[in-house]
């Protein structure tokens, strides 16, 4: 488990119909304090995403971004995606 941190870092996935890229911003502080940026479609996932970040840090400031892009032919199929 990190004790203390200070730094940056990014990740991507994607398939045929989807795009996920993810950046982390975290600054060294006494206590631990997450700050989940995300579109509200994926809401329902912000309590295991804070979860799986406890797991891994123990202290800090955190600021993460998700960006959740989804394929033109899949947004034809699927009238609710507008993210």
């Amino acid at each position: 488990m990190l004790r203390s941190m200070t730094g940056f870092g990014t990740g991507n996935a994607e398939d045929e119909n989807y795009r996920v890229a993810i950046e982390v911003k975290a600054v060294n502080q006494r206590f631990l304090d997450v700050d989940i940026r995300m579109p509200h479609s994926l809401d329902p996932f912000i309590d295991a995403m804070q979860r799986k970040i406890r797991d891994y840090a123990a202290r800090g400031k955190l600021t993460v971004s998700v960006q959740f892009l989804i394929s033109e032919s899949r947004r034809e199929r699927f009238a609710w995606t507008t993210i």
